[in-house]
């Protein structure tokens, strides 16, 4: 649905939906392994520019699915109008006469500061919410971080363990189909600090020889993000 919103905003503002003489063509289908394809494509707006800089809208396009679903997500901006395609997994597809469970996001209002309290910190962030992660990775980066890494999920989090200069994490505990436990054992084993974070008041998943670990809260602030790693980056 977000997808979808993005997609169909800019096609009114900018796109196919901007003039009445334009079409915009929406199919989907699902495929013999079960897989949802869902296919966009506007033709006769006006002429589409390159993007030069991708805001948060481009990119929740191009990276909510695979990074919500495993998905994929591909999208071209021709000069004749946008066309793009969808990959919905088969396990996320449901039969049309059930109803699905919508789900509410909310967007904290950001701090204000200049400051750069994380400068020099190379951040892996363990999210498996594509906007939630964007926000936090946002804050982070406002707040003097060098680089942040996404990751969604346990398994790619570990990767970047092995293969980059990682100084400090920040892992969501309950990360859908898993928990990030066995990426705070890798960090705990080389030494390297990290936070939890849990939309929840509840330490139930956190085995007993991580209860000394600081939990921070979500939805995040930026200023609690940044005291949280500070704190354990300065032990």
């Amino acid at each position: 649905a977000l997808v979808v919103h993005e997609l169909v905003t800019n096609a009114a503002k900018y796109g196919a939906l901007s003039v009445p003489a334009a079409r915009l063509t929406i199919a989907w289908r699902i495929d013999p392994a079960g897989d949802c394809i869902i296919d966009w494509q506007e033709s006769g707006g006006p002429a589409v520019q390159a993007l030069r800089h991708k805001g948060f809208g481009a990119t929740l396009i191009e990276r909510q699915i695979p990074h919500e679903l495993n998905g994929q997500a591909s999208v071209r901006h021709e000069v004749t109008g946008v066309i793009a395609r969808f990959v919905i997994p088969a396990r996320h597809t449901v039969d049309s006469n059930e109803a699905g469970a919508a789900k509410v996001f909310t967007r904290p209002a950001p701090d204000s500061s200049s400051a750069s309290p994380l400068a020099g910190h190379h951040i892996m962030l363990v999210e498996d919410s594509l906007l939630i992660a964007l926000d936090a990775e946002q804050m982070l980066r406002e707040a003097g971080a060098q680089s942040v890494e996404v990751c969604n999920n346990a398994e790619a989090a570990l990767r970047y363990i092995l293969n980059a200069n990682c100084t400090v994490g920040v892992l969501d505990i309950n990360l859908g189909r898993g928990t990030s436990i066995p990426v705070a054992d890798e960090l705990s084993r080389r030494d390297i600090p990290f936070i939890f974070a849990s939309g929840y008041n509840d330490a139930s998943s956190i085995p007993d020889r991580f209860q000394h670990i600081s939990i921070v809260a979500k939805p995040y602030t930026s200023s609690g993000l940044a005291e949280a790693i500070l704190r354990v980056t300065r032990c």
